[in-house]
């Protein structure tokens, strides 16, 4: 067991020197109305940031409007279960800055008996940006150092230039496509200190390119009823490792293939006040490919499918303040050592105002998780985070 905590103690849970990011699709959800109805936005889709969400719902815009959202976020997590084998304590600390995360331009056209609406979007589709630093206090027996430190300060993600259409069929159906113009850069710094003093320093740098389509339907039964389907068609992930300690890799292009991925959502308004929904998001990224070998095979890698629910209620009369709450399932995509899949709890909450022509919305997540690491020494690892969302819309003409 002593070998066992020692292997941990010289690896750590800090990133490698190569980016492990090149294979990460955790949902980075665009829009702070989204995030504060839980993401439960497939079958709603009734703002600017249905560019990402279900492009069908942009025929639900009626006025030029731009938008602009930003997000930042803290973390802490805990080892647990180590005192006996001589560590007093393991912890971890991770932020990211205020970042951006979602920027739009919505334009409504009209060509004979069709509603068509266009919008281009620039948006962070996966975020990489965080700094971790992790501590590890040990006994003053048995151990070559008092405390251990593993620094990690990782940059970038990959964004896309989306250009959106969305076009109304007749009162019932909306279809709508998407085009994700894959771009970005991640560059990483690792570092590990012992009692203060430097150990080991990393660099990395990659590039990533690519481009996707997403095609998206809304159907509404009603003015109570509505549902979507958001389909992310089969693609590429490229990139390109362009530094490693200083040096160019010379590893050339390299490529993930991506599978099909989709997104369920359906909408109920009870009054003109409430707001329910719910969502069903799909992705089977177990199935994802390197030079002809799935992520399963080669890292273990799990499908990171999630369930979102979300309600918004409007509160006031002259001045309307909504109320949002929702709550959704964020896999982490792997396995626990009791063969359980970790899955954290997101919590969300979010309000907004209107100013003028002036829309601003905040939102608020809080997730958790608990994993068992070792479950013979019952040691376990647990999880918290809060990210932060702050948006803003600008109505540019008149209904």
């Amino acid at each position: 067991m002593k070998t066992f905590v020692l292997l941990l103690l010289l690896t750590g849970l800090c990133w490698p020197a190569f980016s492990q990011n090149n294979t990460n699709f955790a949902i980075n959800g665009n829009g702070a109305r989204a995030a504060g109805i839980g993401y439960a936005f497939t079958g709603v889709a009734d703002d600017a940031s249905a560019i990402s969400w279900n492009p069908a719902g942009l025929t639900q815009l009626y006025q030029m409007e731009a938008s602009v959202v930003g997000r930042s976020s803290v973390g802490q997590a805990e080892v647990t279960g180590f005192k006996d084998l001589g560590i007093e304590s393991w912890n971890a600390e991770a932020a990211s800055a205020f970042q951006f995360n979602f920027a739009s331009f919505v334009l409504p056209i009209s060509v004979g008996d069709f509603n068509i609406v266009s919008g281009l979007a620039y948006r962070r589709m996966y975020d990489f940006t965080s700094e971790l630093t992790q501590t590890i206090t040990a006994s003053a027996f048995g151990f070559s150092f008092q405390q251990r430190e593993f620094y990690s300060d990782i940059n970038g993600g990959i964004n896309a230039i989306a250009p959106s259409l969305g076009v109304e069929l007749n009162d019932m159906i909306s279809v709508g496509v998407t085009a994700n113009i894959m771009t970005g850069s991640e560059d990483g710094f690792s570092s590990q200190t012992d009692d203060q003093v430097t150990v080991s320093e990393a660099t990395y740098a990659l590039d990533y390119s690519g481009l996707s389509f997403d095609l998206g339907l809304l159907f509404k039964l009603n003015d109570m009823f509505s549902a979507g389907a958001l389909i992310t068609l089969p693609h590429s992930r490229k990139f390109t490792y362009t530094d490693f300690n200083g040096v160019d890799p010379q590893t050339g292009e390299q490529e993930l293939s991506v599978p099909l991925f989709y997104r369920l959502g359906a909408a109920i308004r009870p009054t003109d006040r409430l707001l329910l929904a719910a969502d069903l998001n799909v992705q089977p990224v177990s199935k994802v490919e390197f030079e002809g070998v799935t992520l399963a095979d080669l890292i273990g890698q799990e499908d990171l499918n999630s369930l979102h629910f979300g309600l918004e209620y409007l509160l006031g009369e002259e001045t309307i303040i909504p109320i949002r709450l929702g709550f959704y399932t964020q896999p982490l995509g792997f396995n626990d050592d009791n063969g359980d899949p970790v899955v954290a709890g997101v919590l969300t909450a979010g309000t907004g105002i209107s100013i003028g022509t002036i829309l601003l919305d905040a939102s608020l997540e809080y997730a958790r998780s608990e994993q068992v690491t070792d479950k013979t020494a019952n040691i376990n690892l647990t999880t918290n985070e809060l990210v932060f969302t702050l948006g803003a819309v600008i109505h540019l003409g008149s209904d």
